[in-house]
């Protein structure tokens, strides 16, 4: 099985669509700028589930248990585009989990 991860930074970098079609499905997620505002950070995470080619949102709240506070989004928001568009989410809970 091929997988993709695919960081959802403000300005990514663009894989061609023959290159994502290839992958059984693409996870987009967040690494880096956890200190955007609530609507640059939701803005974020629903252009990545409005995204035909991610099939996935992965740590959707940047959060780490027993580590780190996730950032701040409207998470009511992205689960509706995340529906909308077919796109499952993932969720961790195992502390130190990585």
């Amino acid at each position: 099985m091929r997988r993709s991860t695919w960081c959802c930074t403000p300005t990514p970098p663009r894989p061609t669509a023959r290159t994502l079609r290839r992958f059984d499905f693409i996870i987009g997620s967040i690494h880096g700028q956890f200190r955007l505002d609530r609507a640059a950070q939701t803005e974020r995470l629903v252009r990545a589930a409005s995204n035909p080619f991610v099939t996935v949102i992965g740590h959707m709240t940047g959060r780490q248990l027993l580590r780190r506070s996730g950032y701040e989004l409207d998470i009511e928001r992205v689960l509706t585009a995340c529906a909308a568009h077919g796109v499952a989410v993932e969720v961790n809970g195992l502390p130190g989990a990585r």
